[in-house]
């Protein structure tokens, strides 16, 4: 009997914080400036050891009340 091995694409949880350097440098959305700005703006991050971390969800959130702000 012989095992398969299949591929598996393993894909964070929305509320896994991912580092900024995922953003900026792999999916390109802003720069390290524009997001340091949307913090101040009210983008919730969390900092581990000095380096900072932004989950999917709380991004998504953001954008979407920023999108709101613009629309109303």
């Amino acid at each position: 009997m012989c095992m398969r091995k299949t591929a598996c694409t393993i894909q964070p949880d929305l509320s896994t914080p991912l580092s900024i350097n995922y953003y900026t440098n792999n999916l390109k959305i802003a720069s390290r400036t524009t997001i340091w700005q949307w913090t101040k703006q009210g983008l919730k991050t969390t900092r581990v050891g000095g380096r900072v971390y932004i989950s999917q969800a709380d991004l998504q959130r953001f954008m979407n009340e920023m999108t709101e702000e613009v629309n109303r």
